[in-house]
């Protein structure tokens, strides 16, 4: 696999495009349920377990998908991976009705939900994956996304994001399948990769899972 998406490289490697020693460790992480690699010189803080920003009023396919994942990978201390599940916008990631607009406030919102997001920057390799609508999504440099905000304001915190459309459906583990057209069930949506404040890597949704059918 190889070419570009979005102006951005690819070529079937996760970081290639990320010069660090621990690449394969952290492409590790995505795929592992229940990683823990015993290093308690690093990680002996609290479960990176999965948050919810979705709110009361929300379908309960929304809620009901994020309690499949919760039970998942509610048990994996020492992974460094932070999940995030709820909807999103242009520049924009919601907290129930609330909107959050930038890195700062979402720091706030997200420390609330998970103590150990405190810790974030004092991480080996720490990852987050916004599982939310446009997280990922500038419109040709038109907006900074909440991905990219939030890589800026943790250089050394690899972020999942989405340029398009995730599809919940909770008949399906995961994300079922994220779409460039909202409602279109295209399957082009894309999977975004940020790092020091830059987007790195991008691949279509359908063709990252081929590579990584683990990725939940």
């Amino acid at each position: 696999m190889g070419g570009t998406i979005a102006g951005l490289s690819y070529t079937g490697k996760l970081f290639d495009n990320r010069a660090t020693s621990t690449e394969m460790a952290a492409a590790k992480y995505i795929i592992s349920p229940d990683y823990n690699d015993g290093d308690n010189r690093v990680y002996n803080l609290n479960p990176e377990e999965p948050v919810s920003f979705f709110g009361e009023g929300d379908d309960p396919v929304f809620h009901n998908v994020y309690k499949q994942m919760y039970d998942l990978f509610k048990n994996t201390k020492g992974d460094g991976i932070f999940r995030v599940y709820g909807h999103g916008n242009f520049e924009t990631l919601f907290n129930g009705e609330e909107r959050i607009r930038d890195a700062k406030t979402f720091d706030t919102v997200m420390s609330f939900k998970n103590q150990n997001w405190k810790n974030v920057d004092k991480m080996k390799d720490p990852i987050l994956i916004l599982y939310a609508c446009l997280s990922g999504t500038d419109n040709k440099g038109v907006f900074v996304p909440m991905g990219k905000q939030i890589s800026e304001a943790h250089p050394k915190l690899t972020v999942f994001a989405f340029n398009g459309f995730v599809t919940y459906n909770a008949n399906v583990s995961g994300i079922q399948n994220s779409n460039l057209r909202q409602n279109s069930n295209d399957g082009n949506g894309i999977i975004k990769i940020y790092y020091g404040g830059k987007a790195i890597s991008a691949y279509h949704y359908k063709e990252f899972l081929k590579y990584y059918p683990g990725f939940k």
